[in-house]
């Protein structure tokens, strides 16, 4: 049986927001920040971070690196 993959969205102490990704009850991934991006911005909207993280969800479901590249943020709506 495969775990369940979820994410879960927050705020930042930064004032933004961001993402993480748990795999079952463990927690895989927390990203504070966009990535693939220089610099430490967090995401702007809970909105951003969710599509970011359910596109990082999706990579890991279909068994990809869950690693992202700026034209993938672009095609989704991050600027």
């Amino acid at each position: 049986m495969q775990d369940s993959i979820a994410v879960v969205t927050f705020e930042t102490a930064a004032g933004g927001w961001g993402y993480a990704i748990n795999i079952g009850n463990r927690p895989f991934i927390y990203q504070d920040i966009i990535p693939a991006r220089p610099g430490r911005e967090p995401f702007h909207t809970r909105e951003d971070a969710q599509r970011v993280g359910n596109l990082v969800a999706g990579k890991i479901r279909n068994k990809e690196l869950p690693t992202l590249t700026t034209e993938e943020l672009v095609k989704i709506g991050i600027r």
